[in-house]
């Protein structure tokens, strides 16, 4: 006997069977069925019983294969059904995270308008308590001239309500008061010298002490909220003087003095109390047809308008260099703007890069108690552009304060 076809050690008899059927199957195994029998069972049966015990042990072993197969089939199956389970899962994570997201984003959105809207109300109930006893009433509008100069007043870093006295200034809210006096009759010097109709108020931020950091709660005399209405208040009376002599725009930006909370992290940028200023002049200002208080179209912190056909865009400058604001917000808004407004540096600076102009405006203030400690100083002043037909900036006048 052929030692190939008997039953190996450790094969058990079901194996052995199912290797002889298939080795008699692909040919492999070419003796007789009585031959087959004898190896399989030990058997001797004549050839014709041979082949219909082999048949059955062919369908046994087929019908077994045929369960195996599907069993790997199902095992399959079920393989490719849990992976896409955990798919789904995924997916459901991913939504379930989503509108986590969203909710959060809403709740948070909520608190935003609830903030906004009480500071906006406190505002505005001020404004009417001093409409009231003193009303800012303009019924006359100035006629507006195609062929006349136009004026940009810009302000910025006022930081009223700050206290200082030192070697290189002295500054408080009452020398705050006198110093936009004295820029008031400045600008309407100006603007009769230069044959001016109209003017943009530009508020680039930081007219507020606030509460940003500790030395700055130190150094203020007045608190963050009575900052907020005096210095509205001061703007007010700028805005209706110079309405008595030319049409008078307004426009802003939130800034970082005028964060709500001193934390910056814990901060939104809507949450500014430079925007309380805004709800004031609306309220304050609205007798008075001379003057217009504007919203910014593109978002808090940037002002855009267009005067004498030039484009102006304003920030208050701590997310932004001078020498790449120009070129950066013109790509990022799309815009082709002549020339940018910044605050926030502190001390004046003209520079023009490819065409493009940049202004820095000065400080109202002066130098406070960190420009002495890092050997630093400013003169306090304000600039005031003149704006022609063929120039954006046909004139800029620093008015030293």
């Amino acid at each position: 006997m052929n030692s190939e076809w008997l039953k190996k050690e450790n094969e058990s008899t079901y194996e052995y069977i199912k290797r002889m059927v298939l080795a008699k199957i692909d040919g492999t195994y070419t003796g007789t069925y009585s031959e087959w029998i004898k190896y399989v069972f030990g058997k001797e049966h004549s050839e014709d019983v041979s082949r219909r015990e082999y048949y059955g042990c062919k369908m046994l072993i087929l019908s077994t294969e045929e369960d195996d197969v599907l069993n790997l089939k199902q095992e399959r199956d079920n393989e490719i059904l849990f992976e896409e389970i955990k798919k789904r899962e995924v997916e459901i994570d991913k939504k379930r995270i989503k509108l986590a997201d969203e909710f959060s984003y809403l709740s948070r959105l909520k608190r935003e308008i609830a903030r906004i809207e009480t500071i906006g109300e406190y505002a505005m109930m001020a404004a009417q308590a001093l409409n009231e006893v003193h009303p800012l009433i303009n019924t006359e509008v100035s006629e507006i001239k195609t062929d006349s100069n136009k004026g940009i007043l810009c302000l910025s870093d006022w930081h009223y309500g700050l206290v200082c006295n030192h070697l290189i200034n002295v500054y408080n809210p009452d020398i705050a008061r006198l110093r936009i006096n004295k820029l008031i009759d400045v600008v309407i010097d100006d603007i009769h010298k230069f044959n001016i109709d109209e003017i943009v108020v530009a508020n680039l931020g930081d007219l507020l002490s606030g509460i940003i950091h500790t030395t700055i709660r130190l150094e203020n005399r007045v608190d963050i909220v009575s900052q907020t209405i005096e210095t509205s208040e001061l703007l007010a009376e700028l805005l209706d003087k110079l309405s008595k002599e030319v049409h008078v725009r307004y426009y802003s930006v939130i800034d970082n003095h005028g964060r709500i909370f001193a934390n910056k992290e814990e901060s939104l940028d809507k949450e500014n109390f430079n925007r309380m200023i805004d709800f004031y002049l609306k309220e304050r200002c609205k007798n008075n047809e001379n003057i217009e208080i504007n919203d910014n179209s593109i978002d808090e912190s940037i002002m855009e308008f267009i005067i004498n056909g030039w484009g102006v865009v304003g920030v208050h400058g701590h997310d932004d260099k001078p020498s790449e604001a120009v070129q950066h917000l013109s790509n990022m808004l799309h815009a082709d703007y002549s020339m940018c407004l910044i605050g926030h540096y502190h001390s004046p600076n003209f520079r023009e890069d490819y065409g493009k102009i940049t202004i820095t405006n000065g400080c109202l203030c002066g130098s406070d108690e960190y420009a002495k400690k890092v050997r630093r100083s400013s003169r306090p002043s304000q600039n005031f552009i003149v704006v022609s037909e063929n120039n954006p900036c046909e004139f800029l006048h620093t008015i030293i304060l």
